[in-house]
């Protein structure tokens, strides 16, 4: 069976700042996770690229099977995600 998160050896610049460098994680189903660091330590840009948010420059990311890149809109259909701040899909409106 597939692990419900996994990152393996995920890198992400921006501009001449690295982000994230060769980061490994996995998280089994039914496991209870935090994300804690210092402010820039890379939490939110981690979250970003497994919801599909984002591209990774390497590396490899998956959320219950699916591949971060690829299929990024299943995943947050299946999902929750609050981030602090909200933004909508193009398809959401007031009607």
């Amino acid at each position: 069976m597939h692990p419900a998160l996994l990152l393996e050896r995920v890198s992400k610049s921006f501009g001449g700042q690295r982000a994230l460098d060769e980061v490994l994680f996995e998280f089994s189903h039914g496991v209870v996770f935090a994300l804690l660091g210092e402010n820039g330590a890379g939490k939110t840009t981690a979250i970003k690229l497994l919801l599909g948010l984002g591209v990774a420059d390497a590396g490899k990311l998956q959320v219950l099977g699916l591949e971060s890149w690829r299929e990024g809109q299943e995943i947050r259909s299946r999902i929750g995600y609050v981030p602090e701040r909200p933004a909508l899909y193009e398809w959401m409106t007031a009607a």
